[in-house]
């Protein structure tokens, strides 16, 4: 959630701009449960954004390996 409140803070400073490039990332998480993946990935930053702890996010998340 460290991306988020840093995204957050500078939308508030003024406007964010995209560069060009790439960034290879790893599939892991939604091979073994794309579902699963697709649903953390909309709700948890919701849910922390509404005040939910990064510490209890964690416990929900669960171990991603």
């Amino acid at each position: 959630m460290e991306e988020l409140d840093l995204a957050l803070l500078l939308s508030r400073k003024g406007r964010i701009v995209t560069l060009p490039g790439e960034m290879r990332v790893s599939a892991r998480r939604f091979e073994s449960g794309f579902w699963r993946a697709f649903l953390c990935m909309m709700t948890f930053p919701l849910l922390y954004r509404m005040g939910v702890s990064p510490g209890r996010l964690t416990k929900l998340y669960g171990h991603p390996r």
